[in-house]
């Protein structure tokens, strides 16, 4: 068996999964390594991913070595709460399993508590060897700023609550940040964050950038963490889709937004 790995923290794993939901149907590559455990999932037309890294150290159990595979990210979610979500919680000793490949590369979601044994048997799909990434890690940084988590959040919020589709960040190094919604049914949204004001934690100098993120999905960026931790907004310029990737995306830029 390639992988064998008991979750200490389930609850952790559940959050995870929910801020990857990112698109209906989604599935989710799972990449087990010597030290991490990588969730990545791709969006429609390869517009948007969404990536969470789990240390080893949220493992009780640990056994797995440069594997992967893909699951329909829904589905492990239900197997997970096969028990209900009381079951999961951080005050609870529940044993979950996760172990890989069982028969036909199934991959063995098992739940204990006491006497009781719950087994869930996912279907898996291969995956690519490289992942697809947006971040252009290779690409120069046109601008960066750090955002108060709470004044983040609440900003996004507004373009999402105005049901917006599509996004404008700028990010200016005198005026400051500017998030501009377009396409809802009352018209353009625009946040304005003062380059002098104390939402702005520190800034790049590096000159004026502007990105077209998914209004929804950098919400769920920013709704997950503790609301006064900080969030990193950073433009990156254009580069190759896929990490080895030869094509080239010319002027295409980019927006990372993490929690720190």
């Amino acid at each position: 068996m390639s992988v064998y790995c008991r979750v200490a923290q389930p609850h952790i794993l559940l959050k995870a999964l929910a801020a990857l939901t990112i698109a209906k149907d989604s599935w989710v590559t799972v990449a087990f390594t010597e030290g991490v455990v990588v969730l990545h999932v791709e969006g429609k037309d390869q517009s948007i991913t969404a990536t969470a890294r789990l240390p080893k150290a949220l493992f009780s159990e640990y056994s797995a070595k440069d594997v992967r595979f893909a699951v329909h990210l829904v589905t492990l979610r239900d197997a997970l709460l096969l028990g209900g979500p009381a079951l999961l919680a951080p005050v609870v000793l529940a044993r979950v399993v996760l172990a890989y490949p069982m028969g036909d590369a199934r991959l063995l979601v098992e739940l204990t508590d006491g006497d009781c044994t719950l087994q869930s048997t996912l279907a898996t799909r291969p995956v690519q060897e490289r992942l697809l990434d947006l971040r252009f890690g290779e690409t120069s940084v046109a601008n960066q700023m750090v955002l108060l988590g709470d004044v983040a959040r609440d900003a996004i919020e507004d373009l999402v609550a105005a049901q917006c589709p599509h996004a404008v960040v700028v990010l200016d190094p005198r005026s400051g940040v500017t998030l501009r919604g377009e396409g809802g049914p009352y018209g353009a949204v625009t946040v304005q964050l003062q380059r002098s004001s104390e939402a702005i934690l520190s800034a790049l100098d590096e000159g004026h950038a502007r990105a077209h993120p998914c209004p929804p999905v950098a919400s769920c960026a920013c709704v997950r963490g503790a609301p006064r931790r900080q969030v990193v907004a950073r433009v990156r310029g254009g580069g190759g889709r896929r990490a080895g990737d030869a094509r080239n995306f010319g002027r295409r830029r980019t927006t990372d937004i993490w929690w720190i």
